[in-house]
């Protein structure tokens, strides 16, 4: 279930989700819901590690068309996947999958455009935390910037 949180700038600028197995059941609902684009470009929220139940980052560009010759044009195509990477830990899948209970959070930050998902899970008998970010620019039409932070738990954060 989506739900506002409350920022710096009040209410309903911030939707947030935090029912992991909702994105093995419904991926493609919260993906389409939390998208990010800027006119040009638009990114559905999917998670970035590769896991059994993504669906796809499917990215859409404006003023693409997927048709045949002289045939009505009622899709968009999606382009190369950008935004999937092999995430592991000694080894091990770093995957929403494995977060621990109560841990994992995903929200959309409608003011500056900002998706970021966090969760914790263990590997190699260590505790871990998974942080990632993404926005797609507003001011560069064609760039989109990841960040993808793993931390061991009894690490300093900063």
């Amino acid at each position: 279930m989506l739900y506002n949180i409350e920022s710096k700038y009040g209410k309903n600028w911030i939707l947030g989700e935090n029912d992991v197995k909702a994105n093995w059941e419904y991926p493609a609902k919260y993906e389409s819901v939390l998208c990010q684009g800027n006119g040009y470009m638009c990114i559905r929220a999917s998670a970035e590690e590769k896991c059994s139940s993504n669906v796809g980052a499917y990215t859409l560009v404006a003023g693409t068309f997927d048709c045949e010759d002289n045939a009505d044009c009622t899709a968009l195509p999606n382009m190369p996947d950008t935004v999937h990477f092999a995430v592991s830990v000694d080894g091990e899948a770093v995957t929403f999958e494995n977060a621990k209970d109560g841990t994992y959070l995903r929200t959309l930050d409608l003011r500056s455009g900002l998706l970021e998902r966090t969760f914790d899970f263990d590997a190699a008998g260590r505790a871990y935390n998974a942080h990632f970010r993404r926005v797609v620019s507003l001011a560069d039409k064609n760039l989109c910037v990841a960040e993808i932070r793993i931390s061991p738990k009894d690490a300093a954060t900063g």
